[in-house]
Order: C-alpha cells, then structure tokens, then sequence
C-alpha cells in the first residue's frame, strides 16, 4: 500500500514495533489479539542474535495475521506481519519494503531506529511507532521520528515490562499517545488505524539527512551536516562522530554510517576499553615470560647482572598486569552492582 492511498483512504495502516530483551512474549500476545479485520500491515524489528532465528515461525503459531521474514524490495500488503530477518536493517519505502546489510546502529543489526525513521519519512502521518520490552534506548529516536512527522506513538507501560529501559528511554524523548499494558493494544491499533492522517507534512531537512548518513555513508561530504563534530571516536572503526540532539535522544554518527544513542555509545565504548585492557594484561603476561628468557639465558652466560635486571623488569611486567585485572574486577563489580538491568523481581 503507498502513502497516496493511505491518505485517499483516510486511514494509518502502517504500525512498526520495536523489541528486545522480553519482548518475545508481549509480542506473541498482541499478534494473537489483534482485531482480524485491522487494516494494517505490521512490521517488526526484533534484536536478533542469532543467523537462524525461527521468529517468524514462532510469531506465526499464534498471530491473526500470517507472519513472515522480509524478503528484499517486498511488496507492502495490508493484513501482513512483516519481520526483520536476522543480520539485516528492515527500511521502509513507498509501498514497498528494503533490506539493508549496512553499519550497525546502536551496535545492532537490526536495529529499531532504522525502520521507525525510514517508516516516517516514507508514510508521514500514517505511522504508529510501538516500543515494547527491552534493554538501552535503541527505538527512542525513531519514535520521536515518528513523531516528528505527526505519526502516533505508543509504549508499553514499563511497570509490567520484563526490561525497562526501551520503554522508560521513549517515555523520556517523546510524548507517546498511549503508554499502557500489552493487553490494551489491540484496542488502541483500533483507534489510531482510523484517525484521519494529516496531510502536507513536511519532514524536516535533518532526519533526512541523517537517513542519507545512514544509507550513503561513502557520500556524507556531500550533504549539510546537521550535527556538530564532537571530540569522540566511533568505536567500531575509529572514525570522527557528529552529535545529534533536539529530537530524541542524543545521538552520534560516523563517516561510515555507525550509529549510537548516547548510552549506548558509553556501553560500546566501555566494552571497548576493557578489551583493550585485557590485551594489555595479555601482552605484560608475554613481555614478562621473554624477559624471564632473556634473564635466564644471560645467567647460563655469566652475566649475573643483566640477569637481575631482565628478572626485576619481568617481575614488573607481571605486577603491571595484575593491576589491569584487579582494575577490570573492580569495573565489573561496580557496573554489575549499580548499571546492570536485570529483569523484575516475581
């Protein structure tokens, strides 16, 4: 179905949802309720870690609509469920969907934001952005997105999410239509499919661009950057990152395409760090065993004192390296008792 038809129709069909950690069941709930007759069709984008997800089998035992992975330059069909297939960003285009195996966003792929973006520019007010369970932000600056371009917004009431930072993160950055349980969505997806989408809505300059950043990183010299340069470094290629701000959370992104929230930019750069201190910790281990060589080789030769010398630097090198794993105990036990989002207590 294209844009000029939704709007002919009066109607807002195209509904995407966002999920990660416990989503899988609000989601087999709300497909299993929806009204048969909704005309909609439905795309999901689902954190997916694994190459050969059955998550459309598995959505498909129990949804209304019949559920399938996206194939390539698909057809838009209402009384669809459309899901992003592992590895792949899902976009949407007028009438039409795309997959899309290009960098990373929010050190996922797929990600939400991609497909909550690319829907609102394609289908402006005929949009209703979903965010249900999961961990980070990733969702919340498509869902202002949405927004943005008069589109409707509802999360899931992070009082009965499993995890709740998606829904608390959306909360934050936009002013959602509904914020209730899953059980009440269908109900709502009846409501909002039938408010009459506003016409002549522009999107703005800069979620275009930022859409082009993502989509043509090779050319980004050739568009207006609408973000500053800012002093940190893409950690997924070292390249220079752009801040976003004013429409749903901050944001960076890189020559090459690599986007982050700012919390998840943190995790990414955390993580980073302590690879690189366990590197180190493994090459002071090293460094430490071919001193201990050299010392024990100078001995046999009768020079005791460069003997003694190579054993202090050794016994150095193992100390330094003990430091960084006594560092990087004290950075677990500090991330894993104050930042680390379990799930609710029964």
């Amino acid at each position: 179905m294209k844009y000029a038809e939704c709007l002919s129709r009066g109607i807002r069909p195209i509904i995407t949802i966002g999920a990660s950690a416990g989503g899988l069941k609000p989601m087999i709930s709300l497909l299993k309720n929806l009204d048969k007759d909704l005309p909609a069709a439905i795309f999901i984008v689902q954190h997916l870690y694994d190459s050969n997800s059955a998550l459309d089998e598995i959505l498909n035992q129990s949804s209304v609509f019949p559920v399938r992975f996206v194939e390539d330059t698909s057809h838009i069909t209402l009384g669809n469920v459309y899901v992003a297939p592992p590895d792949f960003h899902l976009l949407l285009e007028d009438g039409q969907m795309r997959l899309f195996h290009g960098p990373r966003e929010n050190w996922t792929r797929p990600a939400i934001d991609p497909l909550f973006r690319s829907a609102a520019i394609a289908y402006k007010s005929c949009v209703t952005g979903v965010i249900l369970s999961g961990m980070l932000d990733d969702g919340s600056a498509g869902l202002a997105a949405i927004k943005q371009c008069r589109g409707c917004a509802i999360v899931q009431d992070p009082h009965e999410a499993e995890f709740t930072s998606m829904p608390r993160s959306a909360l934050q950055q936009t002013k959602p239509d509904y914020c209730i349980p899953v059980s009440e969505m269908p109900e709502a997806f009846r409501k909002m499919v039938y408010i009459r989408p506003e016409e002549d809505v522009m999107v703005p300059r800069e979620l275009l661009t930022e859409m082009k950043m993502f989509l043509q990183p090779t050319d980004i010299g050739n568009v207006t950057l609408p973000g500053t340069p800012s002093p940190f470094a893409c950690p997924d290629c070292g390249g220079p990152l752009f801040e976003f701000s004013g429409n749903g959370p901050t944001r960076y992104r890189c020559y090459e395409g690599h986007g982050y929230t700012a919390k998840i930019l943190s995790e990414r750069q955390e993580e980073h760090n302590e690879d690189s201190l366990w590197q180190s910790a493994r090459n002071l281990d090293q460094l430490a065993k071919l001193r201990r060589k050299l010392s024990k080789e100078s001995l046999e030769k009768g020079h005791t004192q460069t003997a003694e010398i190579l054993e202090r630097r050794a016994m150095e090198s193992e100390t330094q390296a003990q430091n960084i794993r006594n560092l990087l105990t004290e950075m677990h036990r500090l991330r894993t008792g104050d930042d680390t989002e379990s799930p609710k207590n029964p």
